[in-house]
């Protein structure tokens, strides 16, 4: 169960999946860290899908770019994006 908090504490943090809330006790927050690349398969998942999708309807490389390089602001939130502002 502590695996499954942790999971769920890193999708809330890094990305806009709906997942249930938890409290967000030192424990479940210590393993969190260890759960964060899922958001990366997440988002390297979804990029792939958008792949064979360009792949079987035959999309210009111009779309492909295009909608590649928003896929993690759309999947993330923007919060990477934020960062980057920032600095």
């Amino acid at each position: 169960m502590l695996a499954l908090k942790a999971i769920c504490i890193a999708f809330s943090t890094y990305s806009i999946v709906p997942v249930p809330r938890f409290e967000w006790k030192e424990d479940a927050m210590r393993y969190s860290l260890g759960a964060f690349p899922l958001v990366g398969v997440l988002l390297g998942c979804a990029l792939f899908l958008w792949f064979l999708v360009c792949i079987v309807l035959h999309c210009g490389n111009v779309l492909f770019a295009t909608v590649a390089t928003a896929i993690p602001f759309l999947v993330t939130g923007g919060i990477h994006m934020d960062g980057f502002c920032d600095t």
